[in-house]
Formats: C-alpha cells, structure tokens, sequence
C-alpha cells in the first residue's frame, strides 16, 4: 500500500513542478519579447513567481494560474517592475508600465 500512496503523491507533484518550469521558460521568452518591443530591458534575463492558484480557462477547463513578476528598465537606470499572469500556458495578462498593458496573446 505504501508504494502506491507514494506514487500517488509524486506524480501529481513531479507534473505541477514539471508544469511549472515550462509556464516560467515561456513567461521567460514573453517577457523578453514585450520588453524588446517596447524599448526596454529584461533586467536579469528571468522572472520570479509571484502567486499560484487554479482559474477555469475560457473553455471551462481548471488550469493552474501563476503571477510572475520581472524587473526591466527603460533608461538602464531606473528599475521598474512589471508582471505577467499565465493561465496555464496561455498568457492572460502582460503588463510593463510604458503605457501598456498585453491581453491574451502577448507580443
């Protein structure tokens, strides 16, 4: 029984933290692009997590959301802080404080 309790347990945490890597490699690239886009720079080239918690996608299915925020600059001296929320893959929300805020597909 023991075995089995385990597996049931590492499973569903190994995909969660599997899942988890790959919403941050894309918030990652996303971030990077709306920066480039707008002028600006991904400062440390990474984005930390903010907050985690489970939403319906427009389909209704449940999907794990996650809030990452990032540092970037305009003028390389001025840091400022900017967030992108995912819904499982999808990015539900991109914002970067130059005037402009990213729904749905993101740049």
């Amino acid at each position: 029984m023991e075995p089995l309790l385990l597996l049931l347990i590492a499973v569903p945490l190994g995909w969660f933290w599997l899942d988890g890597r790959r919403a941050h490699a894309m918030a990652v690239a996303i971030c990077r692009r709306a920066c480039e886009r707008v002028g600006a720079q991904l400062l440390d080239e990474t984005v930390a997590l903010n907050r985690v918690g489970l939403r319906r996608n427009a389909q209704g299915r449940l999907c794990v959301r996650r809030m990452f925020t990032f540092d970037y600059s305009i003028n390389t001296v001025i840091r400022q802080q900017g967030y992108i929320i995912m819904l499982g893959t999808e990015v539900e929300l991109l914002h970067i404080d130059v005037g402009e805020s990213f729904k749905g597909n993101a740049p």
